[in-house]
C-alpha cells in the first residue's frame, strides 16, 4: 500500500465496524414496516446512527477511492443478516425485516460468528459470495461516488441560490395544468377531428404539440427538456400552414393524408400514450422499479410513440419520478458518461441511473436533470490525436508546450472551412504535396484536417495517443494556429489535465491522426481517469445482439441497389448540390457492408471498413484528360538504361475486376464522379460492348495486351452527373442504354423546419428554385440550387455564419453563372437589397454574420408571404435532438 494512503487513514474519522450497523438496519426496517430500497434504507440508517458527512466521505480503499466505506459496511451487514434469517431480500435492491424476534436477541457478534462458521465449513460459500458481489454491484453501479456526489450537490445548491431551479410547488402546478389539458383522462374524452386538432393543430398555441415543443411562459415553463428543432414530422403528423393539408412519413418522403387518415393516426397515438401511462402508473407503486421491464412493456404497448422524443417528454410530465427530463438519447448518454455510468440506446432503461442518483442525492429527477445541464452542458465531442511523426514521438513537445499538433507538410490551413469548395482545394494541395496517395486516403486526410481545424471546438476533450496507448487527456483551449519552420506546425492550444499513461480499453481509430472517440468503454475510461475514480466494469444495460437481423435498404439507397441489381451500373444525375456523390458513397458503403460482412455500414469495425476501402471499392473523377489507358490499360513511360521505355499497365477498372474475379460471391463497386466531364466513349472503349449484365461473361479482346477481358458480374458501377454542365440527352446513346438513371433534384423537405435567424431554409430554397425555373428560360429545371448547400454532415445548417458562407461562396456564384452576368435576372432571384442591377454588383457589406438581421430581412422581403410560414416566426434555438448523436461513420487509414 502507498505510504501516503496510510497517512491519510491516520487523519480520517473513525467508522463503526460492519457488524455495528446490524441492529440499526433491523430497527429501521421494523419501524417502517415495509420493504425499503437500498438507498432509502441506507439514508435512514445513517440518520439512526448519527453518522457525519465527514464519516460518509471516507473512501473504501486505495484502489476504489470514490466509493464510500460506510456503504460497503452496510452492504456486508445486510448480507450477514440475510444469511442468519433476520432480513429478506424479496427483490434485487429491496429489503425487509423477517421474523418477530426481539431486537434484544440480535447479537451482531453471534451473527458474524455464525456466518464465519458456515464459510469455514465451505457450505454454500461460493453462492453467498456471489450474492454479495451482485448486491454490491447493484448498490454501487446505480449511484455516483463520493467525488461526483459532492460535485453535483454543490452545483445544485449553487443553482438554487441563483434562482435557476424552479420551486417544486411551481413545477408541480405546471405539470398539473398539463395533465388537465392533455393527460389520459382529457385525451380519452375526445375523438375525431376534435382529438386530431387538440393534439396536432399547427399554429394553435393550445395544442399538445405546441405545449411540448414551444410553450414557455408563466402557465407552462420551458424547463422540462427541449425537443425543438428537426422536422415537424417527428410527431408522426404534420399540417401544412399554407394548405392546411395533413401528411405523415419523413421529410424525405412525405405521405399526404385525407382527414380520416390523420384522425386514425392521432387516435392510435392517443391509445398508445394511455397504454404507456398505465405501465408507468403500475411501476410507480414499486419502491425499486424494474426499468428494463418498463422499457419492454412500453415498446410492446406503444411502438409508435414510446421511443419518440415527444412521447418520452409527454410521459415524463405525467411520471416525473420514473421518466427523466432528458428526452434525446444523445443527451442521456452524454450526461451518464460524464457521471461514469454505462448507458443504452433505450430511453426508459437509462432512467434507472437518474432515478437512483436523484434518490441518493435527495433531489427529484427534474432537479437532477436541470443541475446536470448546468454542470455539463450540451454534448461535446471527444477526439483522438496521434503523436508520431517521421522523427518519432512528438508528445513531449505537445505536453510541455500545452498544445496538440498535426504534421501534414503544407502551409497554414487558416483559410480552411467545411464546404465542398474548400475541401476540394485542400484535396488538390494534398495530392500535389504527397503524390501517389490513393483517393480514399486523400479523402480521409481531408476529413481529418477539417475536423482538426474547423469541427473540433474549444472545450472539447482530446486524448493524445500512440497506437492504443493513451499518453494524456486534455481540453481544447484555442483555435487553429500555424507555426512555420517547426515540426508539427499545425496546432491548437490545450490544457492537459492528465498525463498518466494507460491502454485504451477498446481499439478505436488507431491508424488515424485526428478522429472522434465514440466507443462507450473508451469514453467512460476517460471520464474516470479525469475524476480519479475507477471506471465501471461490465457492459451496457442492453448490449447489441451479436447478429441483429439486417433491415432492408430504404429510400435512395434502395433505388440505387435495385438499379444495380437490374442493370449493373447506374448514374445519379441532377443539378448541383443535390447530394449525388453523398448518395453514391452512402449506398456503396451499405451494399458492400452487407455483401462482405452481413452487417449494416454503421456496424462495421475499423478493420472491416479499411478492408472495404482497400479491396472492395474505388473512387475516380472523370475529366477531359482522363483516358482509356487510365481506365482499362495503356502504355506508360518508365526510366530505362537507354533513356525512356514504355510499360503496359492495367488501369483502374481492370485492377478492380481482377480482384472481383477472385471473390465472385462478394460485390465490388467503382464510383465515377462527374462521369459526364470525360470523353466517355473513348474512356470505356470496347468495354461498352460487355457492360450489359447478360454479355459480361463473353468478354472482349483488348487491343493493346491481346488479353481477353471479361467484366465480372459482381463489379458494379455508380456514376454521378451534374446536369447543369450537360444534359443526359447529350450522352452517348449506347452508354445511355446500358446504364440505369436516377434523378436527384433539390428537395427542400430535407431541410425540415430548420431556420436561421427566422429565415425558414426549406421554404426559402423552394421559392428560390421556383423563381430560377420561371425566370431563366430554357432548360432551367437543371439549373436549380441543391439542398446540400444548406446542409452540413447530413443535417440542416444551424448557424448564421454557415448560412452566410454558403450563400456568399457557393449559392451566389452559382446563380451568377446561371444568369450569365445578367444582374437584372440576379436581382429578380435574390432581391434588390442584395443585388444592385444598375451598378452590377452584389452588396457585400451585408454578407457577414454580424449583419444577420439585415441579410435575413432582405431575403424575406424578396419573397412575399414567406414570413407567414410557421417556421419563420420561431427562433432557431438548438435543441437536444439537433446535437451530434455519434453516428458519424468513421473512416480509418487505408
Amino acid at each position: 500500500m502507498d505510504p501516503r494512503w496510510l497517512l491519510r487513514w491516520e487523519v480520517m474519522p473513525s467508522l463503526p465496524a460492519f457488524h455495528e450497523y446490524m441492529v440499526p438496519i433491523v430497527s429501521v426496517l421494523r419501524r417502517e414496516g415495509r420493504p425499503l430500497p437500498i438507498q432509502e434504507l441506507d439514508d435512514l440508517v445513517v440518520k439512526e446512527m448519527g453518522l457525519t458527512e465527514e464519516q460518509l466521505s471516507v473512501p473504501h480503499s486505495e484502489t476504489r477511492p470514490d466509493q464510500s466505506e460506510a456503504s460497503y459496511h452496510m452492504t456486508w451487514a445486510r448480507s450477514y443478516l440475510k444469511k442468519t434469517g433476520w432480513l429478506e431480500n424479496p427483490k434485487r435492491g429491496l429489503w425487509e425485516a423477517s421474523g418477530d424476534a426481539s431486537l434484544d436477541q440480535l447479537d451482531p457478534d453471534a451473527v458474524k460468528q455464525a456466518v464465519h462458521d458456515t464459510y469455514s465449513r465451505g457450505k454454500e460459500k461460493a453462492q453467498d459470495l456471489l450474492e454479495l458481489e451482485l448486491e454490491e454491484e447493484e448498490h454501487s453501479n446505480a449511484r455516483v461516488g463520493i467525488k461526483l456526489a459532492r460535485t453535483v450537490k454543490e452545483a445544485f445548491d449553487e443553482a438554487k441560490r441563483a434562482g435557476q431551479i424552479p420551486s417544486r410547488v411551481l413545477v408541480d402546478q405546471q405539470r398539473s395544468r398539463f395533465r388537465e389539458r392533455f393527460g389520459p383522462d382529457a385525451l380519452s374524452k375526445l375523438d375525431g377531428e376534435a382529438l386530431l386538432l387538440h393534439m396536432h393543430a399547427r399554429g394553435n398555441h393550445d395544442s399538445l404539440v405546441y405545449w411540448l415543443e414551444f410553450k414557455d411562459d408563466e402557465e407552462f415553463g420551458g424547463w422540462f427538456g427541449s425537443i425543438t428543432g428537426g422536422s415537424a414530422l417527428k410527431f408522426g403528423l404534420y399540417q401544412s400552414a399554407e394548405t392546411q393539408e395533413w401528411a405523415t412519413g419523413t421529410p424525405q418522403k412525405q405521405v399526404p393524408l385525407a382527414l380520416e387518415g390523420a384522425i386514425a393516426i392521432a387516435r392510435r397515438q392517443r391509445d398508445q400514450l394511455i397504454a404507456a401511462h398505465g405501465v408507468l402508473s403500475t411501476a410507480e407503486s414499486d419502491p425499486n422499479p424494474d426499468f428494463e421491464q418498463i422499457q419492454a412493456d412500453i415498446e410492446r404497448l406503444a411502438p409508435d410513440v414510446g421511443e419518440t422524443i415527444w412521447g418520452h417528454k409527454y410521459l415524463s410530465l405525467l411520471h416525473p419520478t420514473l421518466v427523466s427530463a432528458f428526452h434525446a438519447i444523445a443527451y442521456q448518454r452524454y450526461e451518464l458518461t460524464k457521471l461514469v455510468k454505462h448507458s443504452s440506446e433505450k430511453r426508459y432503461e437509462n432512467a434507472r441511473y437518474f432515478f437512483h442518483i436523484a434518490r441518493q442525492l435527495g433531489m427529484t429527477m427534474f432537479e437532477l436533470s436541470v443541475t446536470l445541464r448546468k454542470l455539463f452542458g450540451a454534448p461535446r465531442s471527444c477526439w483522438r490525436v496521434g503523436t508520431l511523426g517521421d522523427e518519432g514521438s512528438f508528445w513531449p513537445q505537445m505536453r510541455d508546450g500545452s498544445y496538440m499538433a498535426v504534421n501534414w507538410p503544407l502551409p497554414s490551413f487558416g483559410w480552411l472551412d467545411d464546404n465542398p469548395n474548400s475541401r476540394e482545394v485542400l484535396a488538390d494541395k494534398l495530392r500535389e504535396a504527397l503524390p501517389g496517395r490513393p483517393p480514399q486516403v486523400v479523402t480521409r486526410e481531408v476529413n481529418e484536417l477539417v475536423m482538426f481545424v474547423v469541427t473540433a471546438q474549444v472545450g472539447d476533450t482530446v486524448i493524445a495517443m500512440q497506437g492504443q496507448k493513451v499518453l494524456g487527456i486534455g481540453r481544447i483551449e484555442g483555435e487553429y494556429t500555424f507555426v512555420p519552420d517547426e515540426p508539427f506546425p499545425h496546432r491548437r492550444a490545450m490544457q492537459w489535465l492528465s498525463t498518466d499513461e494507460w491502454q485504451q480499453p477498446e481499439r478505436e481509430a488507431l491508424r488515424t491522426t485526428f478522429r472522434p472517440i465514440k466507443k462507450i468503454e473508451n469514453l467512460l475510461q476517460i471520464e474516470a481517469r479525469l475524476l480519479g475514480v475507477e471506471a465501471p466494469s461490465g457492459v451496457p444495460l442492453t448490449p447489441k445482439p451479436a447478429s441483429a437481423p439486417l433491415m432492408p435498404l430504404s429510400g435512395i439507397f434502395q433505388r440505387i441497389d435495385a438499379a444495380l441489381n437490374r442493370k449493373g451500373q447506374v448514374i445519379l444525375y441532377g443539378p448541383p448540390g443535390t447530394g449525388k456523390t453523398y448518395s453514391a458513397q452512402g449506398a456503396a458503403n451499405e451494399i458492400l457492408a452487407r455483401s462482405w460482412f452481413g452487417v449494416p455500414a454503421s456496424s462495421l469495425t475499423e478493420a472491416q471498413l479499411r478492408e472495404l476501402h482497400e479491396e472492395a471499392s474505388s473512387l475516380i473523377s472523370f475529366h477531359p484528360g482522363y483516358g482509356y489507358e487510365d481506365f482499362i490499360e495503356g502504355y506508360r513511360p518508365i526510366k530505362a538504361e537507354s533513356g525512356v521505355a514504355f510499360d503496359l499497365r492495367d488501369g483502374l477498372l481492370k485492377r478492380l475486376a481482377a480482384r472481383a474475379a477472385k471473390q465472385p460471391k462478394r460485390k465490388f463497386i467503382l464510383i465515377i464522379d462527374e462521369i459526364n466531364r470525360g470523353d466517355v466513349p473513348r474512356i470505356f472503349g470496347e468495354l461498352l460492348t460487355i457492360l450489359e449484365k447478360d454479355k459480361r461473361s463473353a468478354g472482349v479482346l483488348l487491343p493493346l495486351s491481346g488479353q481477353r477481358f471479361a467484366l465480372p458480374e459482381n463489379v458494379l458501377l455508380i456514376g454521378t452527373m451534374n446536369t447543369a454542365d450537360r444534359s443526359i440527352a447529350l450522352l452517348d446513346a449506347a452508354l445511355r442504354r446500358r446504364f440505369g438513371f436516377i434523378e436527384l433534384m433539390p428537395d427542400h423537405l430535407l431541410l425540415g423546419d430548420a431556420s436561421v435567424a427566422g429565415l425558414p431554409l426549406g421554404e426559402w430554397l423552394r421559392r428560390l428554385n421556383e423563381r430560377v425555373v420561371a425566370e431563366l428560360g430554357r432548360d432551367t429545371r437543371n439549373l436549380q440550387v441543391g439542398h446540400s448547400y444548406l446542409m452540413h454532415e447530413g443535417r440542416p445548417i444551424g448557424s448564421v455564419a454557415r448560412f452566410v458562407d454558403a450563400l456568399r461562396d457557393e449559392i451566389i456564384p452559382l446563380l451568377q453563372e446561371y444568369c450569365y452576368e445578367d444582374y437584372g435576372a440576379l436581382q429578380t432571384l435574390l432581391g434588390k437589397d442584395l443585388v444592385d442591377s444598375k451598378l452590377q454588383l452584389i452588396r457585400e457589406e451585408i454578407l457577414h454574420a454580424s449583419q444577420q438581421d439585415r441579410l435575413v430581412q432582405s431575403l424575406l422581403s424578396a419573397y412575399d408571404g414567406i414570413t407567414a410560414t410557421a417556421v419563420a416566426v420561431r427562433a432557431n434555438v438548438p435543441s437536444e435532438e439537433q446535437q451530434p448523436d455519434d453516428e458519424e461513420e468513421e473512416q480509418v487509414d487505408g
